[in-house]
């Protein structure tokens, strides 16, 4: 069940990549009918763009990992609490900060299905250059 979740993140990552890929290729007019040097820039554009927000997707994944964005997550948490009903109830069971950098921490997520896709999109821009040049 567990790798089947993972299949399924994988799936999604690459599904969403082929997308943003097509969609450059709309941007840029894409054709079969230019000439194929033409074709292996846009490609090589399309799939390059894919890849870096992909890749830079991963990497916040894995900053986050590190609890750079902690800080951020809990006093947004915080001052969200000011402005609900029962903002003093909820003030005083809210953890202190170190008990939910704890939590937080503790929960590690793996960037891997977002950099692996990312990766594969790069070599097809690579390629896709070498073939433009």
């Amino acid at each position: 069940m567990d790798n089947l979740k993972r299949l399924r993140k994988y799936i999604i990552v690459t599904v969403t990549g082929i997308i943003l890929t097509a969609l450059v290729c709309w941007l840029k007019d894409f054709s079969f009918e230019l000439e194929k040097k033409m074709i292996y820039k846009i490609l090589s554009d399309a799939t390059f763009f894919t890849a870096v927000l992909l890749i830079g997707m991963g990497l916040l994944i894995s900053i986050s990992n590190f609890g750079l964005f902690t800080a951020v997550s809990y006093s947004m948490k915080r001052f969200f609490t000011v402005f609900s009903r029962e903002s003093v109830e909820r003030r005083k069971n809210m953890p202190s900060y170190q008990e939910y950098r704890a939590v937080k921490l503790e929960q590690d997520v793996s960037g891997a299905f977002i950099y692996i896709p990312g990766v594969l999109f790069f070599v097809l821009s690579v390629i896709f250059t070498i073939q433009y040049y």
